[in-house]
């Protein structure tokens, strides 16, 4: 469902652009389905000595991960919904995202979109993001809010209530 080869080829590209002042964190497991693409991913970390990059495997903290955690970025090539970038929204990370179509339903104007498969654009909204990191983070706490208005198992409990109960009604 990821497109972490673009997210691989931006961050060696911002390594030979000499900006280097982040760590950047894969959270997943390796499937072994789609060993290849994790292989490949690693494979450029290393050549590249991309000493900023970790791999932090399958975790069950992922919550806690990102509240320590400046800013968050997602590239899809498939997603359904997005629930991984809801969540950093909903703890107030900055957002980078592609600009897949469900992204765009989803986070509608509150998060980075750069164009899908571009590499240079990614790596273009990632130095973005970290060059106005103060702002952007203030952007984005203001908006979990917004996010939990819309997301919150109590927003999706009303909806589905509003749902059956004209179907009760009827």
């Amino acid at each position: 469902v990821r497109d972490h080869i673009t997210l691989y080829k931006a961050l060696q590209l911002l390594h030979e652009r000499d900006v280097n002042n982040f760590d950047f964190y894969f959270i997943g497991k390796r499937v072994e389905e789609q060993g290849g693409i994790y292989d490949t991913c690693e494979q450029i970390i290393k050549e590249n000595d991309l000493t900023n990059v970790h791999f932090m495997g399958g975790r069950g903290d992922v919550p806690e991960l990102l509240k320590s955690m400046d800013g968050f970025v997602y590239s899809t090539d498939h997603d359904t919904f997005g629930i991984a970038v809801v969540e950093a929204m909903a703890v107030g990370l900055p957002v980078v995202v592609n600009d897949y179509a469900v992204m765009k339903e989803v986070c509608g104007d509150m998060v980075t979109y750069y164009k899908s498969k571009d590499v240079g654009d990614c790596a273009d909204a990632i130095e973005k993001l970290l060059a106005e990191l103060p702002e952007r983070k203030e952007t984005a706490k203001k908006n979990v809010e917004v996010v939990r208005n819309k997301y919150s198992i109590e927003a999706y409990l009303a909806r589905l209530n509003a749902v059956y109960g004209v179907i009760d009604n009827e």
